[in-house]
């Protein structure tokens, strides 16, 4: 209906293939990793490393991205606009987060992220995210505090 998921069906594997790799490869490891060592291992004392691994993972990961977008194609899949375009754009403020070098690093990704940016749509849907975030650090949604991650070195 809004035309985020492309209509042939070798760019639909594309787009599903994007949103998997960031979904599981990122979001289900790396980034899990940095912030919830207790899913991979029960001794608290190993959680640091286990987060060290996290970051790790990322940078690799986010390195895949900028090799895939460093062709020069203004959006996830060269046949246009689509929804790995908006989870693009989430990962890539979610790695601004751990490293503050993100931009220089990742130019092509960052492309991407600024062009996503400011559309009024992802605007508002930032700011939407902020004040959730803002409430979760008061502990109002689940009981307990967000935990913040580590930042890279």
């Amino acid at each position: 209906e809004l035309g985020l998921l492309p209509e042939g069906p070798a760019e639909q594997a594309r787009c599903i293939e994007w949103c998997n790799y960031l979904a599981t490869n990122l979001h289900a490891v790396a980034l899990a990793q940095v912030s919830r060592g207790a899913r991979f291992i029960d001794d608290p004392a190993q959680h640091p490393a286990i987060a060290k691994k996290g970051l790790a993972n990322a940078r690799d990961g986010f390195a895949y991205v900028e090799t895939v977008l460093a062709d020069g194609r203004p959006w996830a899949l060269p046949g246009g606009f689509s929804v790995a375009d908006f989870y693009l754009y989430l990962f890539f403020t979610a790695g601004e987060r751990l490293f503050p070098d993100m931009a220089g690093r990742y130019p092509h990704w960052a492309r991407l992220a600024e062009t996503m940016g400011v559309r009024p749509a992802v605007q508002r849907a930032t700011a939407r995210e902020q004040q959730a975030l803002a409430e979760a650090r008061q502990g109002r949604f689940h009981g307990r505090r967000l935990v913040e991650p580590p930042r890279a070195a």
